[in-house]
């Protein structure tokens, strides 16, 4: 073993296909009886699965150490920024989660990490358009559409598709939300994860229920 605690790969594949319970128990075990320093990859990940999981105190505990360190890469910080952010919403202090992602998505750009810039993106429009309205987000969706598809990702245009079904549905075009949520559906064929999968089934199931299809909302 080398000087620092490192991701497993099984770990990574979980948390990459939302199965962030599991993923945070192969954490746990592999962290179990090792008295070294995690490395900063490590700490990461281990605060985004314990925001996922809902253990909040926790994972604010661990970026508190990390923020501070002068060796963390921006593209760490943009993560540990994301789940500030995420942190933030849950708690429901808005602007400190609209600040917490746009710092994100200036690490994003300055550590070069296309990816997260995309996921600091999509929280930020949706942070914008429960404080601001949908209008004040065009020019962030412009260039975040723009990034999904330079990016490339097939969980990451889920996620867009899927926050696209949503706005769509929200502005009352139900025609263009059900094609978004088409779109995710075949990309999650090819590229399964279990946390869009439930976000998904959510937007259907809000669609069935404003088409007066109540069993097929309850499914």
């Amino acid at each position: 073993m080398g000087k620092h605690l490192a991701v497993d790969q099984s770990v990574a594949e979980a948390a990459r296909e939302g199965r962030f319970g599991e993923a945070l128990s192969k954490l746990s075990r592999l962290a179990s009886g090792y008295h070294g320093e995690p490395s900063h990859d490590w700490s990461v990940l281990h605060a985004e699965l314990l925001e996922r999981t809902g253990h909040a105190e926790r994972a604010q505990a661990i970026l508190s150490v990390l923020t501070r360190s002068k060796t963390l890469s921006d593209h760490l910080r943009a993560r540990c920024s994301i789940v500030e952010g995420r942190l933030a919403r849950r708690r429901g202090h808005l602007k400190a989660a609209e600040t917490a992602f746009r710092l994100a998505c200036t690490q994003a750009a300055k550590g070069d990490s296309l990816e997260q810039l995309c996921w600091a993106q999509l929280r930020l429009t949706k942070v914008l358009c429960e404080t601001s309205g949908s209008e004040s987000v065009g020019y962030i969706q412009d260039d975040l559409r723009r990034n999904v598809v330079r990016l490339g990702s097939p969980h990451v245009s889920v996620a867009y598709h899927v926050y696209s079904a949503e706005a769509e549905a929200k502005r009352g075009d139900m025609a263009k939300s059900r094609h978004h949520g088409d779109l995710a559906e075949s990309l999650l064929a090819r590229s399964p994860n279990v946390w869009l999968r439930g976000l998904l089934d959510i937007q259907y199931s809000c669609l069935h229920y404003l088409a007066g299809a109540y069993p097929e909302a309850l499914r």
